[in-house]
């Protein structure tokens, strides 16, 4: 990952209970940052409450994927409103 600025963002303020959620959200960021060859990427827990638990952003000069996780660890289907 030479050369990846990587961000990462705790604004959730409480550990994630569920450990199956948990560990899928551990393996969407592996994911992610093994994809990486340039750029950056932004992993960013959000605050508790929220139907989006996990925000990731993986930005390059050609393009930008985001990809939003839900309380349960899976990916969100339609855009997260907060």
């Amino acid at each position: 990952m030479r050369g990846v600025q990587v961000t990462i963002l705790d604004d959730r303020g409480a550990p994630i209970d569920d450990g199956e959620a948990l560990g899928r959200m551990v393996q969407a960021i592996v994911e992610v940052l093994a994809a990486a060859c340039t750029g950056s990427v932004t992993v960013r827990l959000l605050p508790a409450g929220r139907d989006t638990a996990l925000s990731l952003r993986r930005a390059t000069d050609d393009e930008v994927e985001r990809l939003s996780l839900g309380q349960d660890g899976y990916p969100l289907t339609t855009p997260p409103t907060g």
